[in-house]
């Protein structure tokens, strides 16, 4: 990434500097899920102070309102909406960067999760 003033000249190259950065991130081996997690949280910083707005779709608010049985939201509802969806998207891509040795069942209980989920809202379409 440019930087020493130029930031402002550079922004669309810094953007997606740091959104391949950020999605290329993996949990090195011997590295504790505390020092991943802090560096996978200054990446998705650099990212917000860019102006990126890396997981916020109204697909994903959406979703949030129909798990919430939220039909008619208010102004509050969808800010809160959009702000679970933005942590839920970020929380998911966090778990599929860790170690997979290590950390293997827990992703495969989160996909089993999703699955289930997918199913159930099929259901209610």
């Amino acid at each position: 990434m440019y930087s020493n003033g130029s930031e402002d000249l550079h922004t669309i190259h810094n953007q997606v500097m740091s959104t391949i950065n950020l999605f290329w991130m993996r949990q090195e081996k011997g590295q504790s899920l505390q020092s991943f997690r802090d560096q996978f949280a200054a990446m998705r910083q650099v990212c917000e102070q860019l102006g990126l707005n890396i997981g916020q779709s109204g697909q994903g608010v959406r979703a949030v309102l129909k798990k919430e049985g939220v039909t008619d939201p208010t102004t509050e509802q969808l800010k809160q909406a959009k702000e679970r969806a933005v942590e839920e998207f970020f929380s998911i891509l966090f778990m599929y960067m860790v170690d997979r040795q290590k950390y293997s069942r827990v992703v495969e209980d989160l996909e089993q999760l999703t699955e289930e989920e997918r199913h159930v809202t099929e259901e209610y379409e």
